[in-house]
Parts: C-alpha cells; sequence; structure tokens
C-alpha cells in the first residue's frame, strides 16, 4: 500500500527534473520546415529556468540537427549585441516566414529561443554577423567562456 504514494513521488520529482527537456522537445515538435504556419516562440535561461550552460549548448544541437532534418539550406550565423555580448542563430528561411534557433550568451545567463517568425530574417538586426558552415556553436558563446 506504500508503494503507490512512493511510485508517485518519484514520478512528480522525475517529472518536475526532466521538465525543461519536455517542454523544450515539445517546442522543437512544432518545426515543420514548410512556410505554413502562425508565429510563436519559446525561450529558457539559466537563470530563471533549472538549466545549465551545458543543457543550452545540447539544446541548441539538438534543435539544429532537427531544423537541418526539415531544411538543408539552414544557415547559421555567430553575432554580437551592442555591449560585446555574443550569439548563434541558426535560420531556415521560407517564402514569408522563418524557423529559427538562437543562443545568446549575457552577463548573468545563457539563453536559448526556437521559434517562428513572419517576414526575412534580417541579419542586419545584429552586429558583426558573421556564417558559419558547419552549424554547431562556435566556442566562446556560452559559459565557461
Amino acid at each position: 500500500m506504500i508503494g503507490i504514494p512512493i511510485a508517485l513521488i518519484v514520478a512528480i520529482i522525475g517529472i518536475w527534473v526532466a521538465w525543461p527537456s519536455i517542454t523544450y522537445r515539445l517546442a522543437l515538435s512544432k518545426f515543420n520546415g514548410s512556410a505554413a504556419g502562425s508565429d510563436w516562440s519559446f525561450s529558457m535561461n539559466t537563470f530563471t529556468h533549472r538549466i545549465s550552460s551545458a543543457d543550452v549548448a545540447n539544446y541548441y544541437s539538438s534543435g539544429s540537427e532537427r531544423l537541418l532534418t526539415l531544411d538543408s539550406e539552414s544557415r547559421t550565423y555567430s553575432y554580437e549585441d551592442s555591449m560585446g555580448y555574443t550569439g548563434c542563430v541558426i535560420v531556415s528561411q521560407q517564402p514569408e516566414s522563418y524557423e529559427f534557433i538562437q543562443v545568446f550568451g549575457a552577463n548573468d545567463n545563457d539563453s536559448i529561443s526556437v521559434g517562428r517568425a513572419s517576414g526575412t530574417f534580417l541579419q542586419g538586426r545584429f552586429q558583426n554577423p558573421t556564417e558559419i558552415l558547419d552549424h554547431q556553436l562556435p566556442a566562446g558563446i556560452i559559459r565557461p567562456w
């Protein structure tokens, strides 16, 4: 009789621990690689969510693999913000929208965002955008620097 409450507690703890990964995987499942679809976005960071910089790197890796399976023509860019912090974004451009995975390393946290946005991806919104040919997350974007 005591086994059921213990199993329930273990299951709840397991879900709580895995929740960031579960929600990220659900967000990735929204990628469809087509021009159809409405705008959406999902983001997590190491300051407010239970994830580490290593998690951000792993999420980027698995997300970019997913995006590349849908569109082998996806492009990856590294960039800087106005304060000199760096980021990386992989973009699948469609005729009227784009799907993206973006990682950014700031002063107090690392973050990852995924989503779909209407229009054309504008490199010009970033400082010093540089195309990366291998679609890997460059060293120095997230911790450890």
